[in-house]
């Protein structure tokens, strides 16, 4: 009594397109009120390991000497092991990508990230390498700071650098 298939198909359709709408809705609201995902601009990748034909004190010591301008926060000789404190940069390859009168525009992030090196004894050499803990800016809808993401892959331009000039330094030592 009331119900015939044609009322009853209209119902179930019409209950299926509510929800769909509802469910498409916080999606896309979700969506507008997330922050934007952060890219990588794809480089080379660098190595971060090189083996130095020094004596190990040699090695150490330079090694200091390339880091003297950042905080070191912890050292160990015998375990061949520096860290040093956050360092803050604008990163190489870390960037978000927004439209501004349907241009695109790409910021890059703002980043900072930890030196981990590791000399390690070996005959007539030291290997030297060097890992980074990098973090990148999450940002909110508005482009503002919102907190620090840990990122998959650091920019291993830096620990390249890095390498080169711990070998500039040891070159330089008396």
């Amino acid at each position: 009594r009331g119900f015939s298939i044609a009322s009853t198909r209209t119902y179930y359709f019409g209950s299926h397109v509510k929800k769909a709408l509802i469910l498409l809705s916080l999606c896309f609201c979700f969506l507008a009120c997330s922050s934007p995902a952060y890219k990588t601009q794809a480089y080379a990748k660098l190595s971060n390991t090189k083996d130095l034909e020094f004596e190990y004190a040699k090695v150490w010591k330079g090694t200091l000497v390339a880091l003297e301008e950042y905080k070191v926060d912890k050292k160990d000789q015998e375990e061949g092991r520096i860290e040093s404190d956050w360092i803050y940069s604008t990163s190489n390859d870390k960037f978000v990508e927004f439209q501004v009168n349907g241009f695109p525009r790409k910021k890059f992030l703002q980043t900072r990230y930890k030196y981990l090196v590791f000399l390690e004894k070996k005959f007539g050499k030291v290997t030297v390498m060097v890992n980074q803990d990098e973090e990148v800016e999450k940002l909110k809808a508005d482009g503002s700071f919102s907190s620090w993401v840990s990122v998959s892959e650091s920019d291993s331009a830096r620990a390249a650098s890095l390498i080169s000039t711990i070998e500039q330094k040891i070159m330089s030592l008396p």
